[in-house]
């Protein structure tokens, strides 16, 4: 499997997962250096970045490179936790609008997983239902303690 690492946990990430058999495509340059890396601009399986908080790092790819690098951070890391969003990126879902205030409305798709749209990108004000599509680049991302779509 292949990972892309980016942010302040890379050298570290980085180092765990070529122990653990994956292979780092498009590394930066200092991960380069570091580990005597080449260039590869193949597609990874796995992109793991910061959070925006830098509390943490999330991971999006595919199930089994997750599910994988899941299992080794458990295996490495006692005390680590892992949160799997009930969401895909970029699934769409059929929504409840739960809420709205003068800006967004809330929209809860299930699983206790609650996003919001701006009121700019609904056409019809009174809807109850909306059909959502989950944006990769803000899964995780909080506003006013909601996630986003």
């Amino acid at each position: 499997m292949r990972a892309n690492v980016r942010g302040i946990y890379s050298t570290a990430l980085t180092k765990l997962l070529l122990d653990n058999g994956f292979g780092i495509v498009q590394p930066s340059l200092a991960i380069k250096k570091r580990f005597g890396l080449t260039d590869s601009s193949a597609q990874p399986d796995v992109k793991i970045e910061d959070r925006h908080d830098l509390q943490g790092i999330r991971a999006l790819g595919t199930s089994d490179a997750v599910n994988t690098f899941q299992s080794i951070l458990h295996s490495t890391f006692e005390d680590a936790l892992t949160r799997r969003w009930r969401v895909s990126v970029d699934g769409i879902y059929k929504g409840n609008i739960v809420e709205s205030d003068e800006y967004a409305v809330y929209i809860d798709v299930g699983g206790g997983v609650i996003g919001n749209l701006a009121k700019s990108e609904i056409g019809n004000a009174n809807e109850k239902q909306l059909i959502v599509q989950v944006e990769g680049k803000r899964i995780g991302a909080k506003q006013q303690g909601r996630s986003q779509f």
